[in-house]
């Protein structure tokens, strides 16, 4: 993963509000750790879609969000003044984890959205895989709360594109740094940028004094069997 773009305070209001709200959590009894859709047993698990509740939440979220959105429009266009839509055409987000917040952030930056269905390869009714109109080649900014392994992100970015969308770039507010976003960049072309690493998140929270060791040691644990370089890099966890 390439260095957060998201300034160390904005990082920081982010990590510990997702922690202090439920959203992103980490279990000290192996018992209960969380079955992820690889089979493996995760001390550490987040989950955006209960935030959609909180005002707060929503808020921090879509800010983090847009701000993420547009210092990658900066980066990649080198131009401090970019504007949305000279590089997007729409806005979507990732069913269903951020459907409601994809609709506020493009409230927010004045964007067209698309909406993908749950069911992207629908053969009944509408067939129409997403919602909204849209041009053949038109350029897509999609979001989404959390990449793991990267698979679904695939299978999204594959399946807009059949539609005749060209998704340009993915936004996420977590990454578990297990090799998804390279995985999604070889395959795709696409690269995935987050609001926060797992590894920089747990630091920042350790240092907050808001988890225990254990629970910092159980997602340490983790990390050195499951996690990518750099994550392995940020936990002082040597190869």
């Amino acid at each position: 993963m390439s260095e957060l773009l998201l300034d160390p305070e904005q990082q920081l209001e982010l990590a510990v509000h997702l922690y202090t709200e439920g959203l992103f959590g980490i279990e000290e009894d192996p018992e209960k750790y969380a079955r992820l859709k690889s089979e493996r047993m995760s001390p550490h698990y987040f989950d955006a879609r209960p935030g959609i509740s909180d005002v707060e939440t929503r808020d921090l979220i879509i800010g983090n969000m847009v701000d993420l959105a547009q210092q990658r429009a900066i980066d990649v266009s080198k131009n401090e003044n970019i504007q949305f839509d000279e590089i997007y055409d729409h806005f979507a987000g990732t069913p269903e984890a951020m459907t409601s917040y994809a609709a506020m952030i493009a409230d927010q930056t004045e964007m067209s959205l698309l909406q993908p269905r749950v069911d992207l390869f629908k053969t009944t009714g509408n067939k129409t895989p997403i919602l909204g109109r849209f041009n053949q080649g038109d350029r897509v900014a999609e979001f989404d709360d959390v990449v793991t392994d990267g698979a679904s992100k695939i299978s999204t970015i594959k399946a807009l594109g059949e539609a005749g969308l060209t998704v340009v770039d993915y936004f996420v507010v977590l990454d578990r740094e297990e090799g998804g976003a390279p995985q999604v960049l070889s395959e795709t072309g696409v690269e995935i940028t987050p609001a926060l690493g797992v590894a920089s998140m747990v630091k920042i929270l350790q240092a907050e004094e808001l988890i225990s060791a254990t629970q910092f040691d159980n997602v340490k644990q983790y990390i050195e069997e499951f996690g990518d370089p750099h994550a392995k890099a940020e936990l002082g966890i040597v190869a």
